[in-house]
């Protein structure tokens, strides 16, 4: 940095402390903010170091305008220096934050507030990052006559300029409106809100203009606690308009849920749905629409505590230009499931599920079928060690037939292992699962999966502590093509926290070890979320709190996408005035 940018810098920041000075008195002693100081360094295998440095100060403050009840008027001002170095290249620049809000009547049942907001940034360097400006402001209005009750209005705009140096030359701007309306309302077993939102995105390079508008209508009936009906009705509506072309959408979606449960000798539950959609798009040249209707119900009735009873029914409509499609579903079953029979150490159980449908479709011919199953489970609890122990055993078969020749037949075999103990100091949990699903009725498809899980927790003394958890499974799968190979994946998470190092009263300590196997990190195309993508993170922190100091120090090394990638971080902090948190 030369030092004509050193002496603008400094330029600046003496304007903010003179605004300060100023604006100081008329607060009072109701001012408050912080000081703080950021600095980071990344090391990235293949890619250099980087190295950030931030500065910011940043003031708040509150006073009364006439009387507390009347209105209220908070400011705030911020100031950040920034320092980045990526190898050779470079961006210094600073950013400039300031807002205000006043607050009218903010006790009574129709609170007033406005507000504004600036942000301007300045940077220069060779790193892209380009100069913007924006100006936010404006008001909520609430009425709320009485518990319950509330009634909202809000508007905000802002404005956007950004200095493109690097791409175009040209400044671009930006125009957003926003407004919003709330209305929440209860009556005698009733409750109904409403929501509207709307929103108005307008540029200039290149010339465009997004819209998009979201009303909501929620509605809920239940006189009684045994009976409710919930209601949501949504119409969205959106336009992507350019100088060439424009795609407007429209989705307007209602859907009702139905729940009762009658306080009878026999338990019932009856539950039913509606759901009904519509969906047009419309471009310079075409304008297509589709509609769905679906409609379900479904009740189940105990009528031994061993047997129930359940049906179902659904109907749905899927209507576009080319093609108008009804298809409907009804099921009816008995399921019998009588309790556990104890054998020796062991408790036996088993169930049996029969099944009858009918289906029809317009596109293909209709269709009755039956489904029968038998699942049985043996189990057997006990102690083992200075814990408990639970080992269960489970098969189920079904049998799938229709009028369409369709033959089905299944068979899952499964096995549980858990243990787990508790004391005052420490709990552990253990668990083993080992599942076979497959068909036998001629087909390959088969499906394995074993799975190894521990979880623990640890107080190794009053002020430390140990907590993690880890999980190995292996899975194949098979059809009549071909069997993939055994796929390994697995997790660990280890922490050990310290509340008093050193012996130091409010000084933390924490370190954590992460690793994750290839194929459950995020792919490496998201570029900003290195957290994700790591498939080994050692993190450790230590944290310090003095009075109004707050002082951080993080380091972590890990892997990113196969390389090697390093953290070291400093944030300090030092809050001040009446109010500082």
């Amino acid at each position: 940095m030369t030092g004509c940018d050193y002496a603008r810098q400094v330029c600046r920041f003496g304007v903010f402390v003179l605004i300060f000075s100023v604006t100081l008195p008329a607060f009072g002693q109701a001012v408050s903010g912080f000081l703080e100081y950021q600095g980071r360094r990344e090391t990235r295998e293949g890619r250099g170091e980087v190295n950030v440095n931030l500065a910011t100060l940043r003031v708040e403050g509150a006073t009364p305008v006439g009387k507390p009840w009347l209105a209220q008027l908070t400011g705030g001002l911020g100031l950040t220096y920034r320092d980045t170095r990526d190898g050779e290249l470079s961006q210094t620049g600073t950013q400039v934050t300031g807002g205000a809000r006043l607050k009218l009547l903010p006790q009574s049942i129709f609170p007033f507030e406005a507000f504004v907001e600036r942000f301007d940034t300045r940077i220069d360097g060779e790193l892209v990052g380009p100069n913007y400006q924006q100006t936010r402001y404006g008001f909520v209005q609430s009425f709320m006559p009485r518990s319950g009750a509330l009634y909202r209005l809000r508007y905000e705009h802002a404005d956007r300029t950004d200095e493109e140096r690097f791409i175009s030359g040209q400044d671009t701007n930006t125009e957003e409106d926003r407004l919003g309306l709330e209305i929440n309302q209860g009556f005698k077993n009733q409750l109904v809100n409403f929501t509207s939102d709307y929103n108005r995105i307008k540029r200039d390079l290149p010339e465009t203009t997004n819209q998009r508008g979201v009303n909501v209508l929620r509605h809920r009936y239940s006189p009684v606690s045994t009976f409710s009906i919930d209601s949501i009705l949504s119409d969205v509506r959106s336009e992507d308009e350019r100088e060439t072309s424009f795609v407007r959408n429209t989705q307007t979606q209602l859907s009702s849920n139905l729940f009762w449960r009658p306080q009878t000798a026999k338990p019932l539950l009856v539950t039913g749905s509606v759901l009904a959609s519509g969906f047009v798009t419309e471009t310079a040249a075409t304008e297509g629409e589709t509609s769905v209707l679906t409609a379900s119900g479904s009740a189940t009735y105990q009528l031994k505590p061993a047997l129930s009873w359940r049906t179902s029914a659904s109907l749905s409509q899927n209507r576009s230009q080319d093609t108008d499609r009804r298809t409907s579903l009804a099921r009816t079953g008995l399921t019998y499931s009588p309790g556990s029979i104890p054998v020796k150490k062991w408790f036996f159980a088993y169930s049996l599920i029969g099944d009858v449908a009918s289906r029809t479709d317009t596109e293909t011919q209709d269709t009755q079928e039956a489904l029968a199953s038998l699942s049985y489970s043996l189990n057997r609890p006990g102690k083992l060690g200075h814990g408990n122990s639970n080992v269960t055993f489970t098969q189920q078969v079904f049998v799938l037939e229709d009028t369409a020749d369709r033959r089905e037949q299944g068979m899952t075999n499964s096995a549980t292992a858990d243990w787990y103990a508790t004391t005052a100091r420490r709990s552990v949990t253990l668990r083993a699962l080992a599942s076979d699903t497959r068909r036998i009725d001629g087909s390959e498809i088969a499906f394995q999966l074993v799975n190894f899980q521990a979880n623990g927790n640890v107080q190794a003394s009053r002020l430390s502590s140990w907590s993690g958890n880890a999980t190995v499974q292996w899975s194949r799968n098979s059809n009549d093509a071909s069997t993939t190979p055994w796929l390994m994946s697995g997790s660990v998470n280890l922490v050990y926290r310290h509340e008093r190092v050193f012996r130091v009263p409010l000084l933390r300590f924490s370190s954590e070890l992460r690793m994750l196997t290839e194929d459950l990190a995020v792919a490496g195309e998201d570029e900003f979320s290195n957290n994700r993508r790591e498939t080994v993170a050692w993190i450790n922190r230590l944290d310090y709190l003095i009075g109004r100091t707050q002082m951080s120090l993080r380091g972590q090394v890990s892997q990113v996408d196969g390389r090697d990638y390093s953290l070291l971080f400093l944030q300090v902090r030092r809050y001040f005035g009446r109010f500082a948190r």
